[in-house]
């Protein structure tokens, strides 16, 4: 069971979203509170496993809230909900340390992924949010228009195709072990392939791959 605890300014939104995630049988929400400290508090009486954080709240926000609850409480995941999708927000959730960033249009089904996902270790990023990011954000990826345009300063690829299937699963949200179960390979070599890539196209993490995937159309 999935232990999530709700953090919103707006009473109706925070009883709204408690009430659509308890539908899942994989999801207790054992908490609520209506602001960044409030939650922070919250932590230490029902130790969630994710923190479904909203951005802007009075008092105290999401951002301040994630970074206090970083600071003490590292293992627990905050993933950000909210309506804004502005690139300074998505990277000041990002650098407050947030696991993850989803906009609050998202199908409850996908609401109930983001979390599940996030639990099992990935950034999850909501697709406009993504395309927000790459459109205004210049990154340090290679300017690559397709797959096909993935080759070094010879022209010889720098993605295998078992390379570039692995992006396409971990991007999916699918976990070490499922990737090795559809691949037929251990779960060491998966792990090992997965910082070659990291190596191979000069990024730091699992966040920086699913962004280079979405720009250079692999998944």
């Amino acid at each position: 069971m999935i232990k999530v605890l709700v953090v919103d300014d707006v009473a109706i939104l925070r009883n709204s979203i408690k009430f659509m995630l308890e539908v899942n049988e994989e999801i207790e929400v054992v908490g609520t509170a209506s602001n960044g400290r409030e939650a922070f508090e919250k932590c230490s009486e029902v130790m969630p496993d994710i923190v479904l954080m909203d951005l802007r709240m009075p008092d105290a926000d999401g951002i301040e809230g994630t970074e206090l609850i970083k600071e003490r409480y590292p293992q627990i995941k905050v993933i950000i909900l909210t309506t804004f999708k502005e690139e300074e927000d998505i990277q000041a959730a990002i650098g407050s340390g947030a696991d993850g960033y989803i906009l609050k249009d998202i199908e409850p089904d996908e609401l109930a992924s983001a979390i599940k996902n996030t639990y099992k270790g990935f950034y999850t990023v909501h697709k406009d949010a993504y395309e927000s990011m790459t459109r205004k954000s210049k990154k340090c990826e290679p300017e690559i228009k397709s797959e096909q345009g993935l080759v070094d300063q010879n022209g010889k690829p720098i993605l295998s195709p078992q390379d570039i299937e692995i992006i396409r699963h971990l991007v999916n949200g699918k976990s070490y072990r499922e990737i090795s179960k559809v691949m037929y390979i251990s779960e060491g070599h998966i792990r090992n392939q997965i910082s070659k890539i990291l190596r191979k196209l000069d990024l730091s993490d699992r966040m920086q791959l699913s962004l280079f995937a979405v720009k250079n159309k692999i998944i």
